[in-house]
């Protein structure tokens, strides 16, 4: 976010003090802080640790690693998301505050403070989006694991805003006080806030077409033979993820019909598409999702092992703004998933479980097309549709505009009618020419339907579990899976059936007679394993050969979209065979890189995972004022391309809600060849010895008759260790530290 976007010298800086020091009440469990501030604060240079006592009767752990990730721990998952909300909102409140009020089409209340007008995207904003009632009633239809964790989240933002209300002189820093004054309050965090951020994000992602008005201008210049040079159905000449097959339907029979449309409406809602695009740009709004990814076989590799390369793309990223993402890791009993979310949200978009990895390219397939319309009048109140003029659904709302007025701020009303036929939200209105369009969407009112599938993604162990947790999502994305044994590429998404009547590049009929006949089957979708070359490549390029362009034509021998990949396909195709260290150096060799960047590597008994963080997610500073050891150099780690190891299930944490445990004797301490360990005898009892980065180094089962154990440590290196006892009956013991000399 730019200081030039602020006119009000004082308001400049208040605004970016807004809210950032309101912490949590934090309650420490003593045993467990003792315990853990005991293992992390040897293991690194930096740790914090907290315990927050939750709402739901028990405590959630947030472990702060060097990097400032927050490894997240609880015995239930109420309690797992109360504490990712907590940790969200202490992380990143000024960008919570950003993107509820552009997914609610609320930024012209920020006006005040901002040189920018925010009014038109205010109201494309609310075009297409739901009322309050509409998307109160998408809530209750989704499951009630979905509406749980949205209302845990949200009880953890507000936990952390009540702290600066029960402690302001603790908590609240005095400018974000006076910002107050002035009228400007973060408001409590309600789960329909983060369901307006996921409609967006959805699609801003996943939502792809409504280009046809253009498209028949284009046509009327260039004629049939040029329109379809310039935008072919479908280009043989570009790279398809899937290289197995044919190529697909090059032309169909279309008799073109002149809709007598106004150009120059059509260019105005182009160029105001693109003001509005970057006046969102300059607050660090997402706008698109590009990204790549390379999966290798165990053809490909030269240990033949099976490996992912992830790298989502959303928007530049500068050194001072933080992304839309921030890695965390989420552990409650057999639940265990890490990567990236998005602000706003609780749900894990991309990463890993214990399983397996997966991530998304944006799919680019047509899921949006226009419907035109005859009114009866000037006054575009109704449309013809099946032999009768309907009515013009209308939605009046009001937006507030806020401006400096005295010693503080006032907010003036904005009133705003929008109109829906049944196709979808009015956007192009022709009085001149009694015209109206409108955009008919596959996802209309399914968008949540992506969150509650990455749900079920977070719990799939292999492919047909991967499969159907993606069959549910109506957004158009590229599915990637790789595990030991195999990699799989899914084409998801839900996309029309057209009338055969009709050009998929052009507007269709409002009048009823060229209505979609329904969808594609999901199992009939581009799909592949394990192929034959060894690997997958994408960069939002073509998933097959036989895979048609839509209206937004984005696959074509002389597009970014439809070339771009071929940067990828040189850079895998240098050498036969690849190693981790190759597939890590491929943004390097395309000279590009993600936003937020995992690469893996599967072996038959070993996973190696690294990522790169999104840029700023190092600036973490715990309560005591103490920044996290890469607050400084995260920028240029990530500008070099520097993959840190993810730490991902290496901390030592089973349970955050456990009596007293039994302690361990261990003797002799310090110790050189063998260690003896005094213990209650427990049927199917496991010792394990952890090093000092938490990885474990050796695991024993114990005798269930014997109180004494004795382990061989002559393999080990000299140093500090950790034995922890793991019991049968899900009781464990404490930690102790021994020396190895």
């Amino acid at each position: 976010m730019s200081l030039a976007c602020f006119h009000n010298k004082n308001l400049k800086y208040l605004f970016f003090n807004f809210l950032i020091n309101q912490f949590g009440e934090i309650m420490r469990n003593s045993f467990l802080f003792l315990m853990i501030l005991f293992i992390f604060n040897v293991i690194q240079l930096f740790s914090d640790t907290l315990t927050l006592v939750t709402p739901y009767g028990d405590n959630a752990v947030i472990v702060r690693d060097e990097y400032g990730v927050p490894h997240i721990y609880a015995d239930n998952k109420n309690s797992l998301f109360f504490a990712m909300g907590f940790a969200q909102a202490y992380d990143r409140p000024i960008q919570l505050a950003l993107y509820r009020l552009n997914a609610m089409g609320r930024l012209s209340e920020l006006q005040a403070v901002y040189s920018e007008k925010f009014l038109n995207s205010d109201i494309d904003t609310r075009k297409y989006n739901y009322t309050k009632e509409e998307m109160n009633t998408l809530l209750k239809n989704t499951s009630s694991e979905f509406q749980d964790m949205l209302a845990s989240y949200s009880e953890g933002i507000n936990r952390y805003l009540d702290s600066a209300e029960k402690n302001p002189s603790k908590y609240k820093h005095q400018l974000a006080a006076l910002l107050e004054f002035y009228g400007i309050k973060f408001e409590k965090w309600e789960p329909i806030h983060s369901a307006y951020i996921m409609v967006v994000f959805a699609r801003v992602f996943g939502k792809f077409g409504g280009n046809e008005l253009y498209n028949e201008i284009m046509y009327k210049s260039l004629g049939k033979d040029g329109f379809d040079k310039d935008f072919p159905i479908n280009d043989e000449n570009v790279y398809s993820t899937i290289e197995d097959g044919t190529i697909g339907s090059v032309k169909r029979d279309y008799n073109y019909s002149n809709n007598n449309l106004n150009n120059q409406i059509i260019n105005n809602l182009i160029k105001d598409k693109a003001e509005i695009l970057e006046v969102r740009k300059k607050l660090g709004i997402p706008l698109k999702l590009g990204s790549f990814a390379v999966l290798f076989s165990d053809k490909k590799t030269d240990d033949a092992s099976f490996m992912m390369l992830g790298c989502p793309q959303m928007g530049l990223i500068t050194q001072d703004e933080k992304a839309p993402v921030s890695e965390v890791e989420l552990t409650s009993g057999d639940y265990h998933v890490g990567g990236i979310a998005v602000t706003g949200t609780p749900t894990i978009i991309i990463g890993r479980n214990d399983y397996y990895s997966w991530t998304f390219t944006s799919g680019y397939s047509d899921n949006t097309d226009t419907y035109i319309y005859d009114c009866s009048d000037n006054n575009l109140t109704d449309y013809l549709n099946n032999g009768e003029y309907k009515k013009f659904d209308v939605i009046s709302d009001t937006i507030l505009i806020s401006e400096v007025k005295g010693n503080g701020i006032a907010y003036n009303k904005y009133p705003v009618t929008f109109k829906r036929s049944e196709h979808g939200p009015i956007y192009y209105e022709d009085e001149g020419n009694n015209k109206a369009a409108a955009h008919k969407m596959t996802f209309w009112k399914q968008e949540l339907s992506m969150f509650e599938e990455l749900l079920d993604l977070h719990k799939v162990q292999n492919v047909e579990q991967f499969k159907d947790a993606l069959r549910g999502g109506a957004m158009s994305f590229n599915a990637f899976f790789s595990q030991y044994g195999k990699i799989f590429y899914k084409h998801s998404g839900k996309y029309p059936v057209r009338p055969e009547n009709s050009d998929p590049r052009l507007p269709l009929k409002g009048d009823g007679s060229q209505e979609w006949t329904g969808f594609i089957d999901f199992n009939n979708l581009p799909e592949q394993e394990n192929p034959s070359n060894g690997y997958f490549i994408n960069w939002n390029n073509k998933p097959a050969k036989w895979w048609d362009n839509g209206d937004n034509i984005a696959w074509t021998s002389k597009s970014h979209v439809g070339t771009v990949v071929n940067k990828i396909k040189t850079a895998v195709n240098q050498k036969a065979k690849m190693n981790f260290d190759d597939l890590k150096n491929v943004p390097v060799q395309i000279n590009d890189n993600g936003t937020y960047q995992q690469a893996l590597r599967f072996t038959e008994t070993n996973v190696t995972d690294e990522n790169l963080l999104p840029a700023s997610q190092s600036e973490f500073v715990n309560t005591a004022g103490t920044s996290s050891p890469h607050s400084n150099d995260q920028w240029q780690l990530y500008q070099q391309n520097k993959f840190k190891d993810w730490i991902f299930g290496k901390y030592i944490i089973n349970s955050v809600n456990e009596e007293l445990l039994s302690e361990i004797g261990v003797y002799p301490n310090p110790a050189k060849n063998y260690i003896s360990i005094d213990i209650e005898p427990s049927e199917g009892s496991v010792v394990e010895i952890f090093d000092m980065l938490g990885v474990k180094v050796i695991s024993e089962p114990i005798h269930p008759m014997s109180s004494s154990h004795q382990m061989n440590i002559e393999k080990l290196s000299p140093g500090v260790y950790f034995i922890k006892i793991n019991c049968s009956n899900g009781a464990c013991s404490n930690v102790e530290k021994f020396v190895k000399m």
